[in-house]
């Protein structure tokens, strides 16, 4: 943290979880927990394959999984497999609205 002590934002992209399941394990939980206090304010994980919750953890926001950007390749999983999402986040230098 001292030697980034410049950087206003660190994001992690951890490839976590297991394939298919809507909700992170209690294991991917724990990881968001410890990235956020090591100073990961932006934490998007991804290898799920399907939409997982976003939630904030101390002052950081975790999405753990956004799904397929283009759907997956699987063709014959049910719809709730086969929605991606996109994730937009927007920052600002400016000290009144940092963050």
């Amino acid at each position: 943290r001292e030697a980034a002590s410049d950087i206003d934002l660190t994001c992690a992209v951890p490839h976590w979880d297991w394939e298919f399941r809507h909700f992170p394990r209690p294991a991917t939980l724990a990881v968001a927990r410890r990235l956020a206090d090591t100073g990961a304010g932006l934490i998007v994980g991804h290898h799920a394959h399907v939409v997982q919750p976003v939630e904030r953890v101390g002052d950081s926001l975790v999405a753990y999984g956004l799904g397929d950007f283009l759907g997956t390749a699987l063709a014959r999983l049910p719809w709730p497999a086969r929605i991606g999402s996109i994730f937009v986040v927007d920052l600002s230098a400016d000290p009144a609205t940092r963050g």
